[in-house]
Formats: C-alpha cells, structure tokens, sequence
C-alpha cells in the first residue's frame, strides 16, 4: 500500500499526464503472463527442463518492455509540458502502439508455444497452425513471398 501510495504522490509530484491506455496494458500484462505459463506448459509437454535461464529471459524481456515504455511515456510528456500538442499525440499514440505491439509479440509467442506442444494434434494442424501463420505473415498467396522466389535465382531452377 505504501509503495502504491508513493508512486501516485510521485507521479503527482512529476506532473506525468500522459500514461498508454490502460487497457492495452492490462491486456500486455495479460499475454505476459500466459505465454510465460504457456513455456512451461511447452517444457513440461516436451519433458524438458525448466532452467533459471529461461526465468531470466523473461525477467530481460519484461524489464526490455517496461523501458521501452518508460521511455516512450517520457517522450510524450515531455512534449506535453512544452505544449507542443501535435508531437505530444503523436508520442501518445506511439506509446499505445508500441504497447499493441509488444502485445503481439506475446500472441505470436503463446501461438508458437502451444504449436510447439504437440503439432500432430488434431487442434494444432488445422487451427494453431493457421493462426500462427496468419501472425507471423506466411500466408500461402502473399504477393511479397511470391515476388521475392521468382526474383532468388536458387528457386527459379
């Protein structure tokens, strides 16, 4: 209660006004947590082991997400302070991107590791599969895939 309380009275005290959508994080914070429990779910499954490497990975990874929007927030207020209202919601709407991203970075991951589980099973060929090629953007007739194989040399044989 009293870190909650003083963060509030520092915030307060910055005059930060500009925060991400709250929702949008929440939903972040959401993904976070399921794929984090997803990866172990996918070592349990494949009988690996869970190292403290792979806790660190997600301790870097949720600090990396952390700064980045940190960094972005500090953007955003700072021109909000300098009332330059045009870069302030352009760095408003970077910061709420930026969240959207990073939330579907996490979507891809939990795709990947539920895939990774058991791809013979029936729920992994015909729908994990699609999802996860759909996020990952190999889709079977995208124009971009198919402009770059007829200009490699290797597959025009």
């Amino acid at each position: 209660m009293k870190s909650i309380f003083l963060a509030a009275s520092l915030a307060t005290l910055l005059k930060i006004s500009i925060f991400p959508n709250t929702s949008l994080l929440l939903w972040m914070i959401i993904a976070l947590c399921i794929d984090f429990i997803t990866g172990i779910l996918k070592s349990y499954s494949l009988q690996q082991a869970r190292t403290s490497q792979g806790f660190r990975k997600t301790v870097t990874k949720i600090s990396q997400y952390g700064l980045c929007i940190v960094g972005s927030m500090v953007f955003a207020n700072v021109a909000d302070q300098k009332s330059m209202d045009t870069a302030a919601t352009m760095l408003y709407m970077f910061s709420d991107g930026l969240v959207v991203f990073l939330t579907y970075i996490e979507l891809t991951s939990i795709f990947e590791n539920l895939y990774e589980m058991n791809p013979t099973s029936k729920l992994s060929q015909y729908f994990i599969k699609y999802v996860l090629n759909i996020l990952t953007f190999q889709l079977k007739n995208n124009p971009v895939t198919k402009i770059t194989k007829s200009n490699d040399p290797e597959t025009t044989v």
